[in-house]
């Protein structure tokens, strides 16, 4: 469950609940993971069928997603998430038996699908809710402009889209923009000021992480 200041779109603080036992063992190098899976977490609903937009191989949220939604889409470019039997192998290989095992018990309710945000598989209103954890910083304008739209196509009428990015690798002021273009908005606010208690990278210096939740105009 969520509350108005979980869903208001600010920068992550340092003051926020973090923790590193999500699902298995985050690593320190995902310094902003911390972070983001846990408050991210807080949208998921059991009736939900949802997306794991650019999921990733190793990534943790897509098996919380998998424990607490009804049905979970995830989508890379990855080609190795054509084989479904890898995946799950891999938490074994890295995260150990206890990890595997857990993951195992709903590993029914995941789908994996090869393609590009920018060209979705799925039908229209698809979904409750959108994830896309720290992938905006990784794209250009003209495909962030693409996947906004097909987000939007894609997401229910009632439903969010729930997004973290790095920063200042994406420009707020340009990032705001393309929501306007596409008919997008801040579902419940948001702030671009800089919080004293931003957190701020240790191994990235300078870098920090927005939150932001999103939902059809």
């Amino acid at each position: 469950m969520f509350n108005k200041e979980d869903a208001f779109s600010r920068f992550i603080k340092t003051t926020d609940y973090n923790t590193n036992d999500f699902i298995y063992n985050i690593s320190e190098q995902w310094w902003s993971r911390l972070y983001e899976y846990p408050w991210a977490g807080k949208f998921a609903d059991k009736y939900d069928i949802c997306l794991d937009a650019a999921c990733g191989i190793e990534h943790h949220f897509k098996y919380y997603l998998a424990e607490n939604c009804k049905k979970v889409y995830c989508c890379d470019l990855d080609e190795r998430l054509k084989d479904r039997e890898y995946v799950f192998s891999y938490v074994k290989e890295y995260f150990g038996e206890e990890a595997y095992n857990r993951i195992l018990r709903n590993t029914e309710k995941i789908t994996f699908d090869v393609c590009n945000l920018s060209n979705l598989p799925y039908k229209d209103k698809s979904f409750d809710k959108i994830y896309c954890i720290s992938v905006l910083e990784h794209m250009s304008l003209s495909d962030r402009l693409n996947t906004f739209n097909e987000f939007k196509r894609c997401l229910k009428d009632n439903g969010i889209i729930i997004l973290t990015m790095d920063y200042p690798s994406v420009n707020l002021n340009e990032f705001k923009e393309q929501l306007d273009n596409t008919n997008l908005k801040f579902k419940y606010g948001y702030d671009f000021n800089i919080p004293e208690e931003c957190l701020v990278s240790e191994i990235y210096p300078g870098l920090s992480c927005f939150r932001a939740i999103i939902s059809k105009t």
